[in-house]
């Protein structure tokens, strides 16, 4: 009798052990698989610790990288112009969506942010701002995958953060989930929102950055509710557009290369919107590649 009370104890902690594990699993699973990721890992450390080696005197490794945490986001995401959102047309929208990730190592209590996406398409607009040989070159690289980003800060990476706020409101909200997408530049006011589709197929949206209602989220203020799609397209129209000349202009991209910015964030090479735009990814994709042509440039002189 006393081996059979033993048996059912040793099988009732293992059971209560074990719970806690497949619920962690199944939030990991809930968000974008990014395996195809490793392959650029080679890369992708090459281009980490050319930038920052000086900074910790040594080589950041494949095991500084943490594969666990990379985020995916979908753009330009061409979803307000639907009269009703269903899973369908959700999936839909994101099998025509571009996309970029976001991936993070830490290396000595410190924080490394990586930005990966593709060269885009030159568009008509910029190919009138660029020269002949800049041109040429640019077209050559479109569709190739490259680090558009790469900043080192002190603290834990804002879109970390955001993904730690969903999991959060999922649980406060007893909320099932079967899939959360992140995305980008869902209007011109709300710069990062994420998509969150239940076991039962409803569809809800976080907002994560923007300007809602005179109110700023981001990650220090966060909104932490739930919106339907019909709420999220009246916010949405609360924004009116500003006029822009200059595709390249500094309200789309900045680089600086030393120093510490409001974020506590050296960056390398910033790839951003202004705070009230669409991101402009044509013309994000030709700053950073002149910047890169540059910096190398000058290592020759």
């Amino acid at each position: 009798m006393k081996k059979i009370l033993c048996a059912f104890t040793t099988l009732f902690l293992a059971i209560a052990i074990c719970i806690p594990a497949f619920a962690e699993t199944d939030n990991n699973n809930i968000f974008d698989n990014t395996d195809f990721f490793r392959q650029y890992e080679n890369e992708i450390l090459e281009e980490v610790n050319y930038y920052f080696i000086n900074e910790f005197n040594e080589e950041i490794s494949a095991n500084d990288l943490d594969y666990s945490n990379i985020l995916k986001f979908y753009y330009p995401f061409e979803l307000l112009q639907e009269n009703n959102l269903n899973i369908n047309t959700l999936n839909n929208i994101i099998e025509k969506s571009d996309y970029f990730y976001k991936l993070f190592a830490e290396k000595n209590e410190h924080y490394i942010e990586i930005g990966y996406q593709k060269y885009a398409k030159v568009t008509e607009e910029l190919r009138n701002t660029l020269d002949d040989e800049m041109l040429k070159e640019l077209e050559a690289v479109t569709g190739q995958w490259h680090s558009s980003s790469v900043s080192l800060s002190e603290g834990k990476s804002q879109y970390l953060i955001y993904k730690d706020d969903i999991l959060n409101l999922m649980k406060s909200n007893n909320l099932k989930c079967s899939k959360v997408h992140f995305i980008s530049s869902l209007s011109g006011n709300i710069q990062i929102a994420s998509v969150l589709v239940t076991e039962d197929s409803e569809i809800f949206f976080k907002i994560l950055k923007g300007t809602v209602n005179g109110e700023t989220i981001d990650h220090n203020n966060p909104d932490n509710k739930l919106y339907t799609f019909e709420e999220i397209k009246e916010f949405a129209a609360q924004y009116v557009a500003p006029e822009v000349d200059n595709p390249l202009s500094a309200e789309v991209i900045g680089m600086p290369t030393s120093g510490t910015n409001s974020n506590n964030s050296n960056t390398i090479i910033i790839a951003a919107a202004s705070a009230g735009a669409v991101i402009v990814i044509a013309a994000i994709t030709a700053a950073v590649f002149i910047y890169k042509k540059k910096h190398k440039r000058n290592e020759t002189v």
